[in-house]
């Protein structure tokens, strides 16, 4: 009954939260400075390392919107002329056979677009790494980054026709693994962190629903010995039987 009574309570007022019990985004408890997951920005618990779910979410858009930018910047029909050489947003960006084996050199005119291609991916990266999410660790960001950086140079080396098309492919198909190496240690680190978390936010859910009862409980017993109370007297010859009730 009272399951029922919290889960009314929660849809008609704020809504539940998904993280543990309470109301969405555990208002009184995230002021409080208690980190839940759902603590919104701005807010003592967010502060103190809650708000994973915010920060997750966070991250997911930036890392779309960033996706979305480079896809844009790609299909770009002023490109045209170039995009067969390069790998595609369809691929997850992994160059095919035909690209790896390329040994022609960029011309003065692609070489001019991959200059612009650039700047215009650029602008992509500069968006996001001014927003990289809440949820987004600096040590990843600090990896993309080197990695973009990296990838400049190779591809100064091509404009500059130094290297072929398929050296340019091989030297960034080397690079983005590296670069997924870097960031998988990263992330099991975090993941590491997250399951240490995961622990801390089962015993506070715990701490909080017997915090919960016992304060049910207390309230119950107050409201026992506060009820108004009865008193019927009958009598029984010269005996008087009295019963009290609340």
């Amino acid at each position: 009954m009272k399951r029922i009574f919290l889960f009314l309570a929660c849809t008609v007022l704020a809504g539940c939260s998904s993280v543990g019990p309470g109301f969405a985004h555990h208002p009184v408890d995230c002021a409080m400075g208690f980190a839940w997951a759902d603590c919104l920005p701005g807010t003592s618990g967010y502060n103190n390392g809650g708000g994973q779910q915010i920060r997750t979410e966070e991250t997911q858009k930036s890392f779309a919107e960033l996706k979305t930018c480079f896809a844009y910047v790609y299909h770009n029909p002023e490109y045209a002329p170039i995009t067969s050489h390069l790998p595609s947003p369809e691929t997850g960006y992994q160059p095919t056979m035909s690209q790896l084996s390329d040994d022609s050199r960029p011309s003065k005119r692609e070489s001019q677009l991959l200059i612009k291609h650039h700047d215009d991916m650029l602008q992509c990266r500069q968006t996001f790494l001014q927003n990289p999410g809440a949820g987004t660790p600096p040590g990843i960001v600090q990896i993309m980054r080197e990695g973009w950086v990296d990838g400049d140079a190779i591809t100064i080396q091509l404009v500059k026709r130094k290297i072929t098309w398929g050296e340019s492919a091989q030297k960034n198909q080397q690079l983005a693994l590296n670069v997924q190496k870097k960031m998988q240690q990263v992330s099991n680190a975090i993941a590491q962190a997250n399951a240490t978390a995961a622990l801390y936010q089962a015993e506070m859910a715990q701490r909080q629903q017997e915090a919960t009862a016992n304060t049910l409980s207390q309230w119950n017993a107050q409201m026992q010995n506060h009820m108004p109370t009865r008193t019927n007297c009958s009598m029984m010859g010269n005996t008087m039987d009295c019963n009290t009730y609340h």
